[in-house]
């Protein structure tokens, strides 16, 4: 009895912590949506190797886009354009509510997810430094949430505020 409650108990940790996928193209649609509706453009171009996507908010030039690396991302793949899709429309959130959408109070907890669930992105994230640390951050973090958890989110902080 107790090795199947810790083997259920086991599956279930595993469940939680295994990375959320966009599982169909509705969700990538959805989402887009959202991110168009904010005012926001989505461009598909080339960019240097390595590089998955970018957002770039700049209001005195105009210049509001999210950008698929269509040359670094499967572009077929409804799961490789949701990563890079999630983690964009988060910045696009953060625009939206002027900063960080995570409380303060979060970040340690949200840290110890990354490192303990999705340790190359905590890798990743080593390499960014003060206030882009933490906008990176909640990008990451929003990448492992289901997909009606940053959709949520963009209702929240870019239509209800």
């Amino acid at each position: 009895m107790k090795t199947l409650k810790a083997l259920i108990a086991t599956l279930a940790g595993l469940a939680i912590a295994a990375p959320a996928s966009a599982t169909s193209w509705a969700d990538v649609n959805e989402l887009q949506d959202l991110v168009t509706g904010t005012g926001t453009k989505i461009q598909k171009l080339d960019c240097p190797q390595g590089r998955m996507g970018f957002y770039q908010f700049d209001k005195a030039n105009n210049i509001d886009r999210l950008v698929y690396c269509k040359n670094n991302v499967d572009m077929t793949d409804p799961d490789a354009v949701w990563e890079v899709l999630v983690h964009e429309a988060t910045h696009v959130m953060q625009v939206c509510h002027g900063g960080p959408v995570m409380k303060d109070t979060y970040v340690p907890r949200v840290l110890r997810e990354l490192q303990e669930t999705a340790p190359h992105y905590y890798a990743i994230l080593q390499q960014y430094r003060g206030d882009h640390k933490r906008i990176e951050l909640e990008a990451f973090w929003m990448e492992l949430r289901t997909p009606s958890v940053p959709m949520d989110w963009m209702v929240t902080y870019c239509y209800q505020e």
